[in-house]
């Protein structure tokens, strides 16, 4: 995902921490349903550009640490419940950023943010039958909901206010 600053009104970008589809009661092997930990997984934004993790991983508390290119520590806010997100961190200086949760024991989730002043403009999807207004844009994030639960959850954000750019 890259935001671009000729949409340089977007402030906020949310990483999900997306719920990985845990093995069922009585299940043997965990069948995870998610290659990715994070969504998106690797981020580039501008400097200025906010971003806060939502964890929608149930039952599960995530902690983000987020480090510099040389290793040193740059952000970690403590504990983020199921379905809240982290406080906020605002990337004002440019450079290659990592950051990491630990999962389930033995498994880390890893992502990456690279922050600089980038020149393009955010690709919207073609599929979409929502016109966007790139003015009015403020914050990006994405959510996954169980797909039978689909039109449940799209008309509850609608409602919100929230534009629902695709499903």
């Amino acid at each position: 995902m890259t935001l671009g600053n000729n949409i340089n009104n977007i402030k906020t970008l949310v990483i999900l921490i997306p719920h990985e589809g845990h093995h069922q009661e009585g299940e043997e092997n965990e069948s995870l349903f998610l290659d990715k930990h994070f969504v998106p997984n690797n981020a580039a934004i501008n400097t200025g550009t906010t971003v806060l993790w939502f964890n929608g991983d149930v039952g599960h508390e995530r902690t983000v640490d987020v480090k510099d290119a040389q290793r040193n520590p740059v952000f970690n806010k403590g504990a983020i419940i199921v379905s809240q997100p982290s406080k906020s961190f605002t990337f004002n200086n440019p450079g290659s950023f990592n950051y990491q949760a630990d999962g389930d024991p033995g498994v880390t989730m890893t992502g990456s943010i690279t922050v600089e002043n980038i020149h393009m403009p955010v690709s919207r999807s073609t599929s979409s039958n929502t016109t966007i207004n790139s003015s009015s844009l403020d914050t990006i994030g994405v959510i996954m909901v169980l797909t039978q639960d689909i039109d449940t959850y799209v008309k509850q954000i609608i409602d919100a206010g929230i534009i629902v750019e695709f499903t």
